[in-house]
């Protein structure tokens, strides 16, 4: 009997959070985050299993007004960016991938030149971005894109999810693929809500399948957490217990993803959700998409 898309798509997912030894395998996938360390965060606790995909790096890791760079102690911004890479090529190098399987999404400059963007920086950048996922999405053919929700947690995360569902839009019917998506944080009644998806979207695709990591799974990922020296601060927030994937939703990116304040809106980062919303309006109007969604 011929599989249905609905439940190819809930297949895919299955392997995606198959366990070491699973005899379907895991999927052949596009992953699209936004930092280096979020692919680790994501599904670090097996990242070795996926030798045969490919991980896009939205952005360098690096804000540009610096105030990161020198908060870690780094003497120039370039050397912060260059750490940031590094870091990422190490964590990949100790999950046994190859090396290539994780690259920078480029984009071009006015003088021809390519360039990645900076931290805080992706939603400036959504209708390149979208361009050039479509086009690796077309030239790699993977079972499935992995990236993040949105979910209001950070710009560049919101981004990839603009980013990747614009791409699959752009590819077509012809080549349609499931989104899968990994939660990463947003903002709670007590403060940062991380690991769990948004419960405002949870009625639409149920929570997802929780993977409960084995203690070698653990200390693997704690391993390749550990490779991202300048940001262990801000992964000491992130529990290693579990990972967490679901189908993502159709979102509207002209909405809110959720009430109140959103996670970002705290911080100084140049951008409000009013204006990350805009700018996904006219990206998508540029890209000849048609704003839809079924997002509350």
């Amino acid at each position: 009997m011929k599989q249905t898309r609905t439940s190819r798509h809930a297949s895919i997912l299955e392997r995606l959070a198959a366990r070491m030894g699973d005899d379907a395998g895991p999927p052949r996938i596009l992953g699209v985050f936004a930092h280096p360390d979020d692919e680790v965060l994501a599904l670090g606790g097996r990242l070795g299993r996926f030798s045969e995909s490919r991980f896009l790096c939205v952005t360098n890791g690096a804000p540009e007004n610096g105030m990161d760079a020198r908060a870690h102690g780094f003497p120039t911004l370039a050397a912060y960016r260059e750490s940031r890479r590094m870091e990422l090529d190490r964590a990949f190098k100790l999950a046994g991938l190859p090396s290539g399987c994780a690259r920078p999404l480029l984009l071009q400059e006015a003088d021809g030149s390519k360039t990645i963007a900076a931290d805080q920086a992706a939603a400036f950048h959504l209708v390149q971005i979208a361009r050039e996922i479509a086009r690796e999405i077309s030239e790699f053919r993977p079972e499935a894109v992995l990236t993040h929700p949105y979910e209001g947690g950070h710009p560049d995360h919101d981004s990839c999810a603009f980013g990747v569902q614009a791409a699959v839009r752009l590819v077509g019917e012809s080549y349609a693929i499931p989104i899968l998506e990994a939660p990463f944080y947003y903002a709670g009644a007590n403060g940062m809500v991380a690991g769990c998806f948004l419960p405002e979207t949870a009625g639409t695709n149920s929570s997802g399948i929780l993977c409960t990591l084995s203690p070698k799974e653990q200390k693997r990922k704690r391993e390749l957490l550990d490779c991202f020296v300048s940001q262990r601060e801000t992964l000491a927030q992130f529990g290693t217990e579990r990972e967490r994937f679901r189908i993502a939703p159709e979102y509207d990116f002209t909405r809110a993803p959720h009430t109140g304040r959103l996670f970002y809106e705290n911080y100084d980062w140049g951008l409000t959700g009013a204006r990350f919303r805009e700018l996904a309006t006219l990206g998508a109007r540029e890209l000849n998409l048609q704003t839809r969604g079924a997002h509350a």
